[in-house]
Order: structure tokens, then sequence, then C-alpha cells
């Protein structure tokens, strides 16, 4: 019944009634939400292609830093030995 009352649809007109921090946060809720919806319209039809080079090009800089760490620097295996 609780949630029945609280996600009741509210018209238009009782919108006036409400109280000046109710409208405050609902205008940066529409604007939170907006701005939400235009970063995942831009993210998932314009940056595919974006996204997959950098996808790639740390994956790259992954493997060749590893390549690239001289022997001793990175140790292959664990001594138990906390070093501090």
């Amino acid at each position: 019944m609780m949630c029945a009352k609280l996600l009741r649809f509210r018209k238009e007109e009782d919108k006036d009634t409400q109280g000046a921090f109710y409208r405050r946060t609902e205008e940066y809720w529409t604007r939170f939400s907006n701005l939400y919806e235009r970063g995942l319209r831009w993210g998932c039809s314009r940056t595919n292609d974006f996204v997959l080079l950098v996808a790639i090009i740390s994956l790259v800089a992954t493997s060749s830093s590893k390549s690239s760490c001289r022997k001793g620097c990175c140790r292959n295996r664990t001594t138990g030995v906390i070093v501090a």
C-alpha cells in the first residue's frame, strides 16, 4: 500500500502544490537525467570504434610494459615474505 501511495501518478496541476525543495530537486534530477541520456546516446552510437581503439591501446601498453620490465623488477613467484 505504501508503494502505491508513493509511486502514484501526479497530474501537472498537483506539482504546483509541491514545496520549493521538491521543485529544486526535480529540476536537478531532470537535468541529470537528460545529461545521462545524452551521454549514453553519444557513447553507444558514435564511439564504438573509439572504445575499441582505447581497449587495444591499453592491451598493447600492458603487454609492452610487462615485456620491457627488467629481470628482477617483477617477481616470478611468491616467497611468502612481505616487504615493506
